[in-house]
């Protein structure tokens, strides 16, 4: 059976997959939740050096020097930016793509690209105003951009959200071979009613659509892997195998 390798958003960590790992090894398949430099329990790891190009990189490695093949490789939100570039680099080690409410990105596009103007502009300002220009901290309005909408679920996030870098946000993916096109992709919509980053990945669902992925609606706001997970894992373990 396919292994799966699930990749986490900006200011995220591997606990963000804590609802949805144990279904899917509960049925029987390996599954690894890499943690990307400078989120989670590797915080301290945060710079302005920390590049897109370093979590392409560091999930390529846990995927080639684990001998991996036919891994359904997943990413949520930024994590679109580092499967796109996984994709681009080792197109045969991976039997899907499964973007999870994400950034969908063509060659030289940046995730800070694909985000209407509006909040381009709200990134911009935190890392002016609060983060020395390049850090980008996260504050209790994430959570409403988020869809967050339940108490409980909100004080269980909050907490474990840690800086980011707006040089990850900036930096453009290199995929000229656009190798992913080759791979059978899904996009799973987080589409519920009053979700304000909808606006954001709304329309970039569609283009991910028109470009042959199929799509799949779920009734949550952005984490709807914490919210939705056995629907996450029921389409995870109906993909390829």
């Amino acid at each position: 059976m396919n292994e799966i390798v699930l990749v986490h958003a900006a200011w995220h960590g591997a606990w963000s997959w804590e609802r949805v790992r144990p279904l899917l090894e509960g049925a029987g398949r390996v599954v690894l939740t890499p943690t990307l430099a400078g989120s989670g329990e590797r915080a301290a790891e945060l710079s302005p050096a920390v590049t897109l190009e370093q979590h392409i990189d560091d999930v390529e490695a846990e995927i080639v020097s684990g001998g991996r093949r036919d891994v359904i490789l997943v990413g949520h939100s930024y994590g679109g930016m580092v499967i796109s570039g996984v994709a681009e680099r080792a197109p045969d080690r991976l039997a899907a793509l499964v973007y999870v409410d994400a950034f969908y990105p063509s060659d030289g596009e940046s995730a800070l690209d694909q985000l209407p103007a509006a909040f381009q502009g709200i990134i911009r300002q935190i890392a002016e105003e609060a983060g020395d220009g390049w850090r980008l901290p996260p504050n209790d309005d994430f959570l409403d951009l988020y869809g967050v909408n339940d108490p409980d679920l909100r004080s269980w996030i909050r907490p474990r959200l840690t800086d980011w870098s707006l040089n990850c946000m900036t930096a453009p993916l290199h995929a000229p071979s656009r190798r992913a096109a080759a791979i059978s992709r899904s996009y799973l919509l987080a589409d519920a009613e009053g979700y304000p980053l909808r606006a954001a990945f709304g329309p970039i669902s569609e283009k991910a659509e028109a470009d042959g992925c199929r799509l799949h609606r779920f009734n949550t706001g952005h984490e709807l892997m914490l919210e939705a997970p056995q629907q996450l894992a029921d389409i995870l373990l109906g993909t390829v195998v």
